[in-house]
């Protein structure tokens, strides 16, 4: 469970600084976006992980 959470703030800080040069100028409270971006990123993880459980 901890290398999955640590695997899944890789993922979010990954997204941040992949597009940072296009955000430098507009973004303005980088802890927010960091915890929406990790927020969702979470519910995106664990929905597929409910559809892959057989029903």
């Amino acid at each position: 469970m901890r290398s999955e959470a640590e695997d899944m703030a890789q993922e979010v800080f990954l997204k941040l600084w992949q597009p940072l040069d296009r955000l430098n100028g507009v973004l303005r409270n980088v802890e927010g976006y960091l915890f929406i971006m990790a927020r969702n990123n979470c519910h995106n993880h664990y929905k597929k992980e409910i559809r892959k459980k057989p029903l």
